[in-house]
């Protein structure tokens, strides 16, 4: 589960979480997140000590939409 919150030109988007989200990660630290419910899908890049994630969308037609990199946050490694 993926808690979702996000605006768009200022505008609260109302995401309702949290949302089920399906996720692999590769033994070289790339990887893909999907957010079924939604139809998204993205390739996500962990650096090689855990401490960040960069998440990029790969839906076709959907413009680009870079996301990070976000800072380990929660659980210690």
């Amino acid at each position: 589960m993926d808690y979702v919150s996000f605006s768009l030109n200022g505008v609260d988007q109302n995401v309702a979480s949290p949302l089920p989200i399906t996720y692999t990660l590769n033994p070289d630290c790339t990887g893909t997140y999907q957010v079924p419910s939604a139809g998204l899908n993205f390739d996500i890049f962990v650096a090689i000590d855990g401490s960040a994630l960069i998440t990029i969308e790969t839906d076709p037609g959907s413009g680009a939409f870079f996301w990070g990199p976000q800072p380990r946050v929660g659980f210690g490694r």
